[in-house]
């Protein structure tokens, strides 16, 4: 794939990320400095679509990402930016240093479940994070699902409660997926996790002090802002590391 189609891919999932709906060809050429004719941008749409990267959701309509695009996007294109923690999450690092002098019991559960809170506001996704020494999860941020349009159907919300609340089964399909320091990105149906196919998981292990090992990620719609999330489970999966051990 040239480089001007890898430019209108690009484009197109950025902004559906942004705003969702439909991106058109006047718009890739009215924000984009493209110097061809609108023609050439159709032609090189209709070969994305062709190569199942992008669709057509209803007719004269511009085209949308397809789960294959997205993973595409995560695997092929996409930058993650550096973020930085939120600032009164700094200000509170001097008291997580006791973490470090008693990483025991009620101290590491509270550092984690911070962190969980953090993450679910950097990424207004729903975070969490499991403590398999304990055979427990912590998430938040179940209210930014529901601000999203892709969760008003109430079905898909209980779905999604439903597997986090089955904290034993859930902590099993984790720990059979294979992770590494870097995110694990699943797209729509590459989940594991059946109920949650129309949903998009990240997720990577943190350590602390070497002994305890849990994962920590978000769970959100596919119309998500992947760089960005992936970077700020980094940020929060270091930090927890660096303070604790």
């Amino acid at each position: 794939m040239d480089k001007r189609k890898l430019s209108i891919l690009k484009a197109i999932i950025e902004k559906f990320i942004r705003q969702g709906g439909p991106v058109g060809s006047h718009y890739l050429l009215e924000e984009f400095d493209i110097p061809v004719s609108p023609a050439t941008i159709r032609n090189d749409m209709m070969f994305l679509e062709k190569e199942g990267l992008i669709y057509q959701p209803h007719t004269s309509a511009g085209r949308v990402p397809t789960e294959q695009g997205l993973r595409f996007f995560v695997d092929q294109v996409m930058e993650e930016p550096k973020v930085k923690l939120p600032h009164e999450y700094i200000q509170k690092l001097a008291q997580v240093q006791e973490f470090k002098q008693q990483i025991e019991g009620q101290r590491i559960e509270h550092a984690i479940y911070r962190s969980v809170g953090i993450l679910a506001k950097m990424t207004n996704e729903v975070s969490f994070a499991t403590l398999p020494w304990l055979g427990e999860t912590y998430y938040l941020g179940l209210a930014n699902a529901l601000k999203k349009p892709e969760f008003a159907d109430s079905a898909r919300f209980s779905t999604v409660v439903e597997v986090l609340e089955d904290q034993d089964h859930f902590l099993k399909l984790l720990e059979s997926i294979e992770m590494s320091r870097d995110v694990t990105v699943l797209i729509g149906r590459e989940n594991i996790i059946e109920a949650i196919q129309g949903c998009s998981l990240l997720v990577t292990h943190y350590h602390v002090d070497n002994v305890y090992q849990g994962a920590i990620g978000i769970l959100g719609a596919l119309r998500m802002n992947y760089p960005h999330n992936v970077a700020a489970i980094h940020a929060i999966r270091d930090d927890i590391e660096s303070n604790s051990n």
